[in-house]
């Protein structure tokens, strides 16, 4: 088999998850994830290109999985890990132009310093910090919130750690909220479960704008 063909192969078998899991909420990711996507950019207009496309990569991934989460009570790897490597790999090269040099400043950096090792760290805490949700919940908490919120932490550590603090808590005051009006309503039981992703997103989307990146 010659390298040709290879690539191919190895495009499909990784494209392939992806599709499975989109297939059936085709319609809705269509019109959510382009409007996340959107949203989230224009929350950071003076950031470099390549922290606006890793801002992209975040909410497209995130929007995704958080669709497939409201219909399954799943965050697939299929979406969340591709979001998160390409995520990762968007801000390591922003920093690495920034540190050659290779752009002006200006065109580089906003005004608060968006790092590369930050961004490690955030995706870090929050990642640490809904690890150790997931083993408090005892089954309450699926793992994908976790890888989740490795990717939204990414992007906000590259920020500030306000936006890390912001990021962590907002999903959980909303998706509280969210709870005690169905448990207010009846439309609920304390044992009936919900999906935390589309409030993760939520809460990250809030969180660019509560911060002041917008």
């Amino acid at each position: 088999m010659t390298t040709q063909t290879r690539v191919p192969i190895l495009v499909h078998s990784l494209l392939a998850p992806l599709r499975r899991e989109i297939a059936p909420y085709a319609r809705q990711v269509l019109v959510i994830v382009p409007a996340c996507v959107v949203f989230a950019i224009l929350t950071a207009p003076d950031s470099p290109l390549l922290v606006r496309v890793a801002v992209g990569v975040t909410a497209a991934a995130g929007a995704t999985a958080a669709v497939i989460d409201w219909h399954t009570f799943r965050l697939p790897d299929a979406v969340v890990v591709p979001g998160m490597v390409l995520t990762m790999a968007a801000l390591a090269l922003a920093q690495l132009i920034r540190l050659a040099g290779l752009a002006e400043p200006a065109l580089l950096e906003p005004e608060s310093s968006g790092r590369f090792l930050p961004a490690l760290l955030g995706a870090a805490a929050l990642g640490s910090g809904w690890a150790l949700l997931w083993v408090l919940g005892r089954g309450h908490l699926g793992f994908g919130d976790v890888k989740l919120a490795v990717l939204l932490g990414l992007t906000s550590g590259w920020f500030d750690w306000s936006t890390v603090w912001w990021t962590g808590a907002l999903p959980l005051l909303f998706a509280g909220t969210f709870a005690l009006m169905l448990l207010a309503t009846r439309r609920a039981e304390r044992t009936t479960p919900f999906p935390l992703g589309p409030w993760m997103l939520l809460g990250w989307l809030s969180a660019l704008v509560a911060t002041g990146t917008v």
